[in-house]
Parts: structure tokens; C-alpha cells; sequence
């Protein structure tokens, strides 16, 4: 009978965000031999190993696993990313998802020994406060005598409508502009989720009526936009209100209850603003069909309950929390620095001096030349032009995703202006690396 041991499995896993994980399961009962060759297959299928890596890291797992009766592969990843390739350890390092909750520095730069390796560390942001979240309800009234204008600013009201009802037999209209001050989030920063809360108001007396969500002539679905201009919650009105583009806009489903609070994935449009900030002016959100009798009602910043004001959730990945190596214009190696940061308001680094990795200074071919990359972020691909060119021939360019993948690869035909590759890559941080003569040269690209 085979010797049995309660061992800790690490297997891989994908969570509901996309992202892969380890997680440590219990198993008990079960032999050794067979969780080893599952874990090893495991990896196998994420980091893509040869035969000969798959010996050595069964080797290796088996070794650990003799000297005790658990092990957990994020205890010391050191002796296996030897048998590693670059690619294979930054993915490996992903999977370990090293360090996701601490807001220090994770000891890593022992485990790299050359490149650039960029880190994922999930960081989780609130906003529900007025600093953070603007909003405002905008009227139309096209009853003569109405008491609502639509030159008229809205934003103290306590709850934010979007209807399409009467008043006095007139019709009248509601909508709600909303924006949110990114602040803590860097720019380049991976959304990995983003979901707006929206809450209804417990106090409202008829919720079937134009005080709650009501379908009484029809669906009362709404559109979600991005605005694409300034606009100020304390003066903005429905004759001024601010242009919206239907480019990747939501439609939100009609309301299955007079009263439900209401989720909106935001994902997207959170990711088009951390990349490209200047843009961020909000969203607007109005009834898909505005046609009385119709309506939606939440609870505004302005609420006295501030338990049913707007929530934005956000769920971001820090692509500037890298380990770099840093070169002179020889191109020796002189220092490395480890950056991690898991909350933009915590950071740490670490930087030491090392040892030249060549023993003789030689000079670099690319020295003398300038070398133009535009635009840079891109929303497509990246134009590049040469300079000052001399002894720098059959230039190769590499593209790495955040995780240290090469994503795109090839060779530089104009000296004068070529394309690099960006336009069919998701949005995201990429490193680019060109290389000639065994000389490289390496710039990070923001891809909006």
C-alpha cells in the first residue's frame, strides 16, 4: 500500500475577474504521488514546460513535500524559478499573486535575474463621498406654469430621477449626470472591476408611481453614456447640459421591482478614464425610451441616509509596481529597484548598487541616435522613426504584456517610419524592446 500524506495542493484557478490564481486546497487521504504529478500538470498547462522542466519541477516538489507534510509553493519560490524560464517565472510570479494584500515591499528581487518584471497587486478603492462622486438631476418642463425650468440647477435634491411623466398634463423629463474623481487610482492602472451601486430610497410612499422604478406605459431601461465635456454639479441645468457619446455606452435592463437596488458593471468606461484622464467627465444616464409614464429613482449624494448614496467599487492592478534594472550608457548594469505598490497612497523601494555584468565597459550602437516613438499612450498602433542612424542594422522589436508575456514580435523595415503593432492589443501597459547587434534598448507604451 502506497505511504499516504495530508499534503497542501496548490492548484490553479480562474477567478470570476479573469485573473489566475493559486489556491491551497486540503487534501487528506490521498497519495502524494498522484498530487504531485496534478500539481505539476497544472503548471504545465499555465507556464507551457518542456519535458525536461516537468521531471526537474516534480523533482523538486517531491523533495519539498519528504521534508515535511505541507508545502506551499509562495513559501520560497527561489530554488523552482531557477528551473524557469523569464517568460515562465513572470507568470508564475502572477499566478502566486505575491504579496496581494501587504502594502510593503515582497522580497522578489532575488527571484528575477534579468529584465523587467511587472507585478499585479489588486487594490481595492470605495468612493461614496461627496469629494469623490458629483451628481445632479437636469429637468425639462414644457408645462408653461411649471415650477420646474430647465434653467434651473437640481443637484440638492435627494434622490436623482430618470423619467419621462407628466406635470399638469404636460410632459415633462428627468435625467442625472454623475462624475467621479479618480484620484487614487494611477493612471495606466489595470481595471479589473468597477461596479457602480445604486440604491432606492425605503422612505418613498408610492414606489409603482413616478417615485420609484415604474413601467406603467412601457420598459423603463436606461442608457449609461460618457460625457465628453466639463460641466459643474452646482450650475449645470437641462439647457446646458453636457454633450454625451454613444461610443461604448451601457444599456442597463428595465427594473424587475419597484424598489431593487441596482449594480452597474462600469469596467470599461473606468478603464478608458484611468488611461486617458483628461477625458473623464462622467456619464449621463436617461431613459432608453422617454415616453411618459416611466421612471427610475436612487438615492443622490445629497441623500440624509448615506447608506443609499451612489458607490463606485473599483478593483485595480498597479502595472508601476515593477522590479527594474537600470543601465549606464555603456550598457552595464549598475542598479537595480524594487518598487512595490499595493495602495497608491503606501509605497516602498528598494534600491542597491551591483556589480557591473560585463567586465569591460564597451560602447553602446545606440548612443548617438534619437529615436522617436509616437504617440505614446496610443489608441493604435505606434509610429517609429531613426535619427543619427550608423552601425545599427537589422533592428528586432519585442512587445511584453504586464505579465511578461511577448505579445508581438518582428522586424523594423523603414529606418526612416515604421508601425509598431499596437492597434489589435488591448488597452494596458506594454513594454517595447528593440534589439541590434546583441544591444537592446527597452521603453514602456501606454495603450489607451
Amino acid at each position: 500500500m502506497k505511504k499516504l500524506y495530508l499534503l497542501l495542493l496548490i492548484v490553479i484557478s480562474v477567478s470570476s475577474t479573469g485573473f489566475c490564481q493559486f489556491t491551497a486546497i486540503d487534501t487528506t487521504m490521498v497519495s502524494s504521488e498522484v498530487l504531485l504529478k496534478a500539481q505539476v500538470k497544472k503548471m504545465t498547462r499555465e507556464l507551457e514546460l518542456t519535458k525536461d522542466q516537468q521531471k526537474e519541477i516534480y523533482k523538486f516538489l517531491k523533495t519539498k513535500t519528504a521534508k515535511r507534510s505541507s508545502f506551499n509553493l509562495s513559501d520560497n519560490p527561489t530554488d523552482l524559478l531557477q528551473l524557469l524560464t523569464f517568460q515562465q517565472k513572470a507568470t508564475f510570479l502572477r499566478l502566486l499573486d505575491i504579496d496581494k494584500k501587504a502594502s510593503g515591499v515582497k522580497e522578489t528581487q532575488n527571484l528575477l535575474k534579468s529584465g523587467t518584471q511587472m507585478l499585479s497587486s489588486g487594490t481595492m478603492v470605495t468612493l461614496d463621498d461627496a469629494v469623490h462622486i458629483k451628481d445632479s438631476r437636469i429637468v425639462k418642463n414644457t408645462h408653461p406654469n411649471g415650477s420646474y425650468s430647465e434653467d434651473t440647477n437640481y443637484s440638492y435634491f435627494e434622490r436623482f430621477c430618470l423619467q419621462a411623466w407628466t406635470y399638469s398634463g404636460s410632459p415633462m423629463y428627468k435625467r442625472t449626470v454623475m462624475k467621479f474623481i479618480l484620484d487614487e487610482i494611477p493612471v495606466g492602472s489595470q481595471i479589473i472591476s468597477a461596479n457602480l451601486f445604486l440604491y432606492s430610497d425605503p422612505t418613498i410612499t408610492s414606489p409603482s408611481s413616478s417615485d420609484g422604478n415604474s413601467q406603467l406605459s412601457g420598459s423603463n431601461a436606461f442608457y449609461i453614456e460618457q460625457i465628453t465635456e466639463p460641466w459643474n454639479d452646482l450650475t449645470v441645468t437641462w439647457n446646458n447640459q453636457p454633450a454625451s457619446t454613444t461610443d461604448n455606452r451601457i444599456l442597463f435592463p428595465a427594473s424587475t421591482s419597484p424598489t431593487e437596488n441596482i449594480q452597474i458593471d462600469m469596467t470599461g468606461i473606468v478603464q478608458t478614464w484611468v488611461n486617458s484622464p483628461d477625458i473623464n467627465h462622467g456619464i449621463k444616464m436617461f431613459l432608453q425610451t422617454e415616453v411618459k409614464y416611466r421612471a427610475r429613482n436612487y438615492g443622490s449624494m445629497e441623500h440624509e441616509n448615506t447608506s443609499i448614496r451612489p458607490k463606485l467599487v473599483i478593483e485595480y492592478s498597479n502595472p508601476e509596481s515593477t522590479i527594474e534594472y537600470f543601465y549606464d550608457n555603456a550598457g552595464n548594469r549598475t542598479n537595480r529597484q524594487v518598487v512595490v505598490i499595493n495602495n497608491p497612497l503606501k509605497s516602498a523601494s528598494k534600491n542597491e548598487e551591483i556589480a557591473n555584468s560585463q567586465p569591460e565597459p564597451v560602447k553602446s550602437l545606440w548612443n548617438d541616435i534619437e529615436i522617436n516613438i509616437f504617440p505614446n499612450p496610443t489608441a493604435g498602433d505606434v509610429n517609429i522613426s531613426f535619427d543619427g542612424f550608423s552601425d545599427i542594422k537589422d533592428i528586432q522589436y519585442s512587445i511584453f504584456n504586464a505579465m511578461g508575456k511577448m505579445v508581438a514580435k518582428g522586424q523594423i523595415n523603414s529606418l526612416d517610419s515604421d508601425k509598431l503593432p499596437f492597434s489589435n492589443l488591448p488597452r494596458g501597459v506594454y513594454i517595447l524592446i528593440l534589439k541590434s547587434n546583441d544591444d537592446s534598448k527597452q521603453w514602456k507604451i501606454i495603450k489607451q
